[in-house]
């Protein structure tokens, strides 16, 4: 189960999750089901529409980009979790430290670039297992709208920021 799969991380989640054969259950608003079933979900939660984290399926990994599930979430819906996200720094050191006293598998992931992984992410993006979304390009200029777009947590695939001119050539974002 990835939760928060419409946005630039869980966009990506999702399709590397089917890239390696899992079979994905992604929870998104109801307005992006069609995008995270054309990502390749085999079924969406609209939490918008059902409560997602009542389900009663027993997920053996459970992956939050959004960053609002309680540690009681992951325990009621998986056999493990990871963190990547979090609304709040009040929230993630709350689950984390609930997590200390359990028994339940519950990492925090931040990730670093390295060779290896960025090859094979360039080799699922070139056999077109994965693709981009870039919902919107930025100029540099406006680096706090860009903050107040994200902060809003309401993205579909990623955010670029388009340095130098702003002729909005897709070759410029990054």
């Amino acid at each position: 189960m990835i939760n928060g799969s419409s946005g630039g991380v869980g966009h990506f989640a999702v399709q590397i999750a089917k890239a390696y054969g899992a079979q994905v259950s992604a929870v998104c608003s109801g307005k992006n089901i069609d995008f995270v079933k054309n990502l390749g979900a085999d079924h969406v939660i609209a939490y918008d529409k059902e409560n997602s984290i009542e389900q009663n399926g027993k997920y053996d990994l459970i992956i939050d980009t959004h960053g609002n599930l309680s540690h009681e979430d992951f325990k009621r819906l998986g056999k493990r979790g990871v963190l990547l996200g979090f609304t709040t720094m009040r929230h993630m050191i709350s689950v984390l430290a609930k997590s200390v006293f359990s028994k339940f598998p519950l990492i925090q992931f931040t990730s670093e670039a390295n060779t290896k992984d960025l090859e094979i992410l360039a080799s699922l993006i070139q056999s077109k297992q994965i693709k981009v979304h870039i919902e919107k390009t930025f100029s540099y200029k406006n680096i706090p709208e860009v903050i107040s777009y994200i902060e809003a947590m309401r993205t579909k695939g990623k955010v670029a920021m388009i340095w130098g001119d702003t002729d909005n050539r897709k070759d410029k974002a990054i």
